[in-house]
């Protein structure tokens, strides 16, 4: 790790040394622009840590999806599962333990929320992406304890314009986008944005009747704009998506999970190399396929008044997820399952916002959500299988429903003491139903034993609050310090295998300071920030999967637990600059030090007695993440080209309890360090492009040394046991016309 420590430092000096010998001020950095509390402002002048991304930063960055942007954010990680939909994220160590109705996080699109449908959206024209760290509850509603993610497109605009662009990679992965602006007249203006992708996959499968790792994600979003009168403004956007993907981005690591240990024995079934000596091939004797689809409908009417803006979001969703196929993911034909989710959403926000410079401004507002998450899965047997049942046995079925609905009163508050000193408060009140019923098969070799678990009800109210003070200590120096609390909503889980019916919402407090401000005549620009995280009650998912020693059926059944209480300390760096007029280069460093303080009696699947977490490292909690940049332009053969090297570096993490169970308290003994204790790794990527006039090429080169790297686990059912995401080597290129 010393080779990455001393990096940071000396790379500042290094910056600000060589743009103090600069003759002008020309380039100077572009002042950011955010919308983290509903308005437009400057990055330096908000008190809170936000990395953020231009439109131009996602381009030469190559960023398409959340894994590439959280390479480039301290404290922040990413555990990436078998396909782009299902991935996990972490904050300052606040994970998110599902995602949907229950995530730890926000994600707006163009002011909507749309975490209950999708975690991983297509960045389409988009115009800035902004990554929020800390509570962020006032603004971005439920559940928003760990973060934001923020996400502002291109609006339609006057002007004619369109751009359409192709791209050919590795794994024979091919990409098309094409966007359209069309002003239909002066007040009324629609903009529309497609894209497809599809790709061979990189995971060979070596059994030619188990399908293939083949990919195609299809986008469309249609967006108007219909200036309505000087003082009214309506846009609505309808977005369309749909991503398949067949078998899974991963390789068997060799170790069976808890509830596949009970059914094989101690060791999975062979019959490819183990990760890391294999990143591509697997063994599958039957296809499996995951397809899912969605649609949401957004409506921001803003209506402006003498001194304020009434603004008006509505927001209607509506998507489907289907798994089909082979789950045990050997060539033996094992296990196979079926799940069909579906998920619905509505959504309304109104804010009252002042508006104008006076010492006083303010926002009120009220919000309510409706959103329901079915699932009907099946779990079946295939002709071979370690039940010795016969084939087409169902051993496991599931019905549920999970309803949830949110009414939200919230509002902020900023004060000017002086005309240095800014003081703001914030709070939001939180009144949430959350509705679940099952019904449940399990197969036991006497035949089938189905439960039904009625409907149940559970109400939980919350109000959380923010207070910061802002002191301007020159045009180009802020600082500020703030308190805020999080808060993320209890639930139901109706399984008598779990311990509790409902689990307990978790809150906490945040305490942070910060640095922001600009050096050099706006060569330079950098943020610091220094936090302490303190919660109780602390959401923890647990998983018991095997054989119920009573009945004799095969049981799944995933639910949450509360640890006691946490804390997370931490330290976080941004720094841009022109070390040359030619020359851009900039890193964030991220450290964090988080872990149970009080976790006794916690429940993990497979161990024998109850655990005491006390002391452990959170889940998903790098101590280190660094990123570093450097991009040069200048100028051949007439052309404007670039160059541009950026390296990642994220230390090593658990994620998984069982990293912690004593060997001794497996029925037979057993070590989890491989793979839930994922090592640290680091990421080289190149890229670098030409251009002139309307004409765009850009080349790149991801994961330049071929880092052998994953970032998190999944797990297939029996005898193949857990799963990897490998990363191995891309190379592509882009061509783009605007016109």
């Amino acid at each position: 790790m010393n080779r990455f420590t001393r990096t940071p430092l000396a790379l500042a000096i290094a910056l600000i040394s060589a743009g103090a010998g600069a003759a002008d001020n020309t380039p100077v950095l572009e002042e950011l622009t955010v919308t983290a509390r509903r308005q437009a402002e400057s990055l330096q002048e908000l008190p809170v840590s936000a990395t953020v991304f231009s439109a131009e930063d996602l381009d030469r960055s190559g960023v398409e999806d959340i894994a590439d942007y959280f390479l480039l954010t301290p404290n922040v990680a990413v555990n990436e599962s078998g396909t782009r939909g299902e991935n996990s994220i972490s904050m300052r160590g606040i994970s998110n333990i599902g995602s949907g109705p229950n995530s730890s996080f926000a994600l707006y699109v163009d002011e909507l929320n749309v975490i209950p449908m999708i975690s991983n959206p297509a960045l389409q024209d988009v115009e800035r992406l902004e990554v929020l760290r800390g509570p962020q509850g006032t603004y971005f509603g439920r559940n928003a304890a760990g973060g934001a993610i923020n996400i502002s497109t291109i609006r339609p605009g006057s002007d004619f314009e369109g751009k359409v662009a192709v791209e050919a990679a590795s794994f024979g992965t091919y990409q098309g986008s094409a966007t359209l602006n069309l002003p239909v007249s002066d007040t009324f203006m629609l903009r529309g944005t497609a894209s497809l992708q599809e790709s061979d996959g990189w995971i060979d499968n070596v059994n030619p009747a188990g399908g293939s790792n083949d990919q195609k994600n299809q986008n469309l979003r249609l967006a108007a704009r219909w200036l309505a009168s000087s003082a009214l403004t309506v846009d609505t956007s309808f977005t369309l998506a749909d991503e398949y993907s067949g078998l899974e981005s991963g390789v068997a690591t060799g170790k069976l999970s808890v509830g596949s240990i009970g059914l094989w024995g101690l060791n999975a079934i062979e019959q490819v190399p183990f990760f890391p000596r294999n990143q591509d091939k697997v063994n599958n004797d039957n296809p499996k396929s995951t397809d899912y689809g969605y649609q949401i409908l957004n409506n921001r009417i803003e209506y402006r008044m003498d001194g304020m803006t009434l603004t008006s979001i509505t927001g209607y969703a509506e998507g489907e997820r289907k798994q089909d196929g082979d789950v045990d993911a050997t060539g033996f034909d094992a296990v196979n399952l079926t799940r069909d989710a579906e998920m619905r959403f509505l959504s309304q926000e109104l804010r009252l916002a002042s508006t104008g410079s006076a010492p006083l401004r303010w926002t009120l507002g009220v919000s309510y959500l409706e959103q329901s998450f079915d699932v009907d899965l099946n779990v079946i047997l295939g002709s071979f299988n370690p039940l010795g049942a016969p084939g087409g046995t169902l051993i496991r079925g599931l019905q549920s429903v999970n309803d949830t609905r949110n009414l939200a009163f919230f509002g902020e508050v900023d004060y000017e003491l002086s005309e240095r000193l800014t003081l703001s408060y914030g709070g939001r009140y939180s009144d949430d139903e959350v509705r679940q019923g099952e019904d449940v098969v399990n197969g036991t070799p006497a035949g089938p034993v189905a439960q039904n678990f009625a409907p149940v009800t559970r109400d939980f109210d919350n109000y959380s609050s923010k207070l910061a003070l802002r002191l301007r200590h020159s045009e180009q120096l802020s600082s500020y310090v703030m308190a805020s609390q999080g808060y993320r909503t209890g639930g139901v889980q109706l399984d008598p295998v779990l311990a509790r019916p409902e689990f307990d919402p978790e809150t906490l407090w945040s305490y942070e300071a910060g640095l922001k401000g600009s050096l050099l005549r706006g060569r330079v620009r950098f943020a610091a920030a220094a936090y302490h995280i303190d919660w109780k009650d602390l959401q923890v998912r647990t998983t018991v999967n095997g054989i119920d020693p009573v009945t004799g059926a095969f049981v799944i059944a995933t639910g949450v637990e509360n640890a006691a209480r946490a804390s997370s300390n931490g330290l976080e760096l941004e720094l841009q600059a022109y070390v040359r007029d030619d020359i851009l280069s900039g890193f964030t460093l991220g450290y964090m030090d988080a872990s149970y303080d009080d976790y006794e009696n916690a429940v993990v699947d497979g161990a024998t007695a109850l655990l005491d977490l006390s002391g452990e490292n959170l889940l998903d909690a790098p101590e280190l993440t660094f990123s570093a940049f450097a991009e040069k332009r200048f100028q051949l053969a007439g052309w404007d080209a670039w160059a541009r090297a950026e390296y990642s570096y994220v230390d090593d993490k658990v994620t998984s309890h069982l990293v912690y169970v004593p060997p001794t308290l497996f029925p037979v003994p057993f070590d989890f360090s491989f793979p839930y204790h994922v090592p640290s790794f680091d990421v080289v990527n190149l890229r670098a492009g030409f251009e002139r006039g309307d004409y765009s090429v850009s080349l790149w080169v991801r994961n330049v040394t071929d880092e052998n790297y994953y970032t998190g686990t999944f797990d297939d059912l029996f005898a193949s046991g857990v799963h990897v995401r490998t990363h191995p080597r891309e190379v592509g290129a882009r061509v783009s016309v605007s016109f």
